[in-house]
């Protein structure tokens, strides 16, 4: 069996978009090609103490902790993880390193000298200059950011050069960085973030429909708007919510909330009528969508939002829902527009209208008319399609 080590200071510990991604790649390498993940994680000890969630796949998941407001424990866990890192590669035959997260790069030289000539990639989620356009808190809490994007920088800078290539989520992403660090010829991997099963079976989807709709009371006649995801400020939540009500003042419609951050949203709804609230387990979540008709995916003008690939978007298209959105993440405005899956707005006075018409003409179509095209899709950009070329180079 063929083995990678994969060394991240993201959260894979926790049910998280980074780990969903993560561990669903995680699961094609093992479940196809019979590659399996060995994780060293350096991680704030709170993560330990949450509710985990567990990697699966035949992975070993390694932690080295430090407590986020000492310093010298974040410094204490960086020197570990060198020598926690030299061991594994000592010890396993790696077909080759994947380094993610912030200030993951700078492993790149002890990975290199313990072993010469193996392959290290770097795995990187999106902009850093989320850092600062999503700065918020307190006065430290907004220098610590600032700083750690400058110094983010300048690792990239010295060391996205020296590894062997990089692992992205969207093409907007790679041209990113492309541009901002002046790469030539690099080598990409596009790999955005798939569903695990990407069939759509129509008996399962019609079944689950009539579930959920019935669980969430959901008349025939209504419109079902599902808003899945957190709190997170790029995930524009209070938008999606004041559109929603402006939409159902001209038809007749219900919102659907998925998300675990229950407690947050609460306030938020307390005062709009017809929308719901609800938290399932992660495997559930694919079939309660296929309640909806339509989903909100919301994003504003944003470095981060552009080069982004956020989660749901596949399992919206999965879902057979048609996708809400704003142009601003391009991939998805692409695909969006070129494969009919949605409608994309700018938040004008006139988009309310366009939205309502575009209701009224979807109300008149089959909803198998368009299942042949998505099912081509999400065939194209599941893991097993998109991880095909990184597998050939380092792992066979």
């Amino acid at each position: 069996m063929n083995k990678i080590l994969f060394i991240t200071t993201r959260n894979i510990l926790n049910t998280c978009g980074e780990l969903r991604l993560i561990k669903n790649r995680t699961k094609t390498l093992y479940d196809k090609w019979n590659v399996s993940t060995d994780f060293i994680v350096i991680c704030d000890r709170k993560k330990i103490n949450s509710n985990n969630e567990s990697m699966g796949n035949h992975s070993t998941v390694t932690s080295i902790l430090y407590r986020i407001a000492n310093p010298f424990s974040i410094l204490k866990a960086l020197i570990k993880g060198r020598e926690v890192i030299a061991q594994y590669i000592r010890q396993e035959q790696y077909k080759c390193v994947i380094l993610s997260g912030l200030g993951m790069l700078i492993y790149t030289p002890i990975v290199k000298s313990v072993k010469p000539g193996i392959p290290v990639i770097a795995d990187i989620h999106g902009a850093h200059e989320e850092l600062l356009e999503y700065n918020q808190g307190n006065i430290f809490k907004k220098f610590v950011k600032r700083l750690l994007y400058y110094c983010e920088i300048y690792i990239n800078k010295k060391y996205l050069p020296k590894v062997d290539g990089a692992m992205v989520v969207s093409n907007a992403l790679a041209k990113h960085l492309n541009c901002k660090y002046n790469l030539n010829n690099y080598k990409y991997y596009i790999v955005p973030c798939a569903v695990t099963n990407y069939d759509i079976n129509y008996e399962k989807w019609r079944k689950n429909r009539e579930k959920y709709r019935k669980k969430y009371k959901i008349k025939e006649d209504e419109i079902l708007f599902i808003y899945s995801g957190g709190v997170s400020p790029w995930q524009c939540i209070e938008k999606s919510i004041k559109l929603f009500n402006i939409i159902k003042s001209k038809i007749k419609a219900k919102m659907l909330i998925l998300s675990h951050q229950w407690t947050k949203i609460e306030p938020m709804i307390s005062n709009h009528e017809n929308i719901i609230l609800d938290s399932v387990n992660p495997e559930e979540v694919n079939n309660v969508l296929c309640a909806g008709d339509y989903a909100f995916l919301i994003r504003d003008d944003f470095i981060t939002n552009h080069v982004s690939f956020p989660n749901k978007f596949l399992e919206y298209v999965q879902s057979g829902m048609e996708i809400i959105t704003t142009p601003f993440i391009f991939d998805i405005k692409e695909y969006i527009i070129s494969c009919g899956m949605g409608i994309v707005i700018n938040f004008d006075k006139e988009d309310v209208e366009r939205i309502i018409n575009y209701i009224y003409s979807k109300q008149r179509e089959n909803v198998l008319e368009n299942w042949e095209s998505r099912r081509s899709f999400l065939n194209k950009l599941s893991f097993e399609e998109t991880l095909k070329d990184f597998v050939n180079d380092f792992l066979f």
